[in-house]
């Protein structure tokens, strides 16, 4: 199986949520999708579970290690997008550099998931995202951005 696919869809992927991370303001970052459904991540939360099991996924699935903590030294808007921007950099880099390299029948790990868990499991992850990115990016409880907004 050829991951090359995959690595175009987490490059495209990683762009959409640095994207939209940046288009929130600091204020923004305890908005959840509906105040008064506390089921909904906050847009810090959802920041927090992007980091964590993003990083956890590349290291237990596919053996991808950055080697640095996944959560940034301060919780903010910005250092959420440069830890993650930093992170998920390497994460392509390296994943490109073992296709380059190994090839993907030579990585048992890769063909292990993608034989075991079939590509649903990857889809279904970024489908997950797509899903936040769409309730939360554009919508807040109090306002709906604008193309104004966007561009600022």
């Amino acid at each position: 199986m050829n991951p090359k696919f995959l690595i175009e869809t987490y490059a495209t992927e990683r762009e959409k949520v640095l994207g939209v991370w940046s288009m929130f303001q600091d204020e923004d970052i305890a908005t959840r999708p509906h105040s008064s459904d506390i089921r909904g991540r906050s847009v810090q939360e959802q920041m927090v579970h992007q980091c964590v099991s993003e990083n956890l996924w590349f290291m237990n699935m596919l053996g991808i290690d950055v080697e640095a903590p996944p959560l940034p030294v301060e919780e903010t808007r910005l250092g959420f997008i440069q830890r993650y921007a930093e992170d998920s950099a390497k994460r392509l880099d390296r994943s490109i550099f073992r296709l380059a390299v190994q090839g993907p029948v030579n990585d048992t790990r890769f063909e292990f998931f993608a034989t075991r868990f079939g590509v649903t499991t990857f889809v279904s992850t970024i489908k997950t995202s797509q899903s936040f990115i769409s309730k939360m990016s554009f919508q807040k409880p109090d306002r709906i951005y604008t193309t104004t907004d966007l561009s600022s």
